[in-house]
């Protein structure tokens, strides 16, 4: 019958698997990472509508500008679009390449229009550059996070000439 793994004993917090999903709870709140893919889902807080999610592999945070930076645990974090668009996006996250490295920050909270309204959050995305003003790209990554999605065969992937190896720096 079934393996021995297949035991109810593992049904414990130290065996859960968990995904990360970014929160913009606290103004200062900053997101790094590998854009590794966009997909579409559902709006649960708005049926009827779609928000983007957006992958960051190789993914670290921080709560502030005076905090350390933290790897994300398992490695890559999903943070969802926002806004009264639908989709709901995250506007330079949605125009960042896949590939491309980003920072996402919660800069700020702006006063809302509508009376009774939370503030709304202001998310600045910021993507660091070479020294000839492109943006650093870290395809190694994207292609790991491919293959390890089963999304492609790295043999079968031409990978451009670019510059991966620029440190980033806070």
């Amino acid at each position: 019958m079934g393996k021995d793994y297949y035991d109810d004993s593992v049904i414990n917090d130290d065996n859960e698997l968990k995904a990360a999903y970014g929160s913009w709870d606290k103004v200062g709140r900053t997101y790094y990472g590998v854009l590794v893919a966009k997909d579409m889902a559902d709006n649960k807080m708005k049926p009827g509508t779609k928000t983007t999610i957006y992958t960051l592999a190789n993914a670290m945070m921080k709560d502030d500008a005076s905090a350390e930076k933290e790897e994300v645990e398992g490695g890559t974090i999903n943070i969802y679009g926002r806004g009264a668009k639908d989709p709901q996006i995250i506007s330079g996250l949605d125009k960042a390449k896949m590939g491309q490295v980003v920072v996402a920050t919660y800069a700020e909270e702006g006063e809302s229009t509508k009376v009774g309204y939370q503030p709304f959050k202001v998310i600045k995305v910021y993507s660091p550059k070479d020294k000839d003003e492109n943006a650093i790209m870290d395809l190694d990554v994207l292609k790991e996070y491919r293959q390890d999605h089963g999304e492609v065969d790295i043999a079968d992937v031409e990978m451009p000439d670019v510059d991966t190896d620029i440190p980033f720096e806070n």
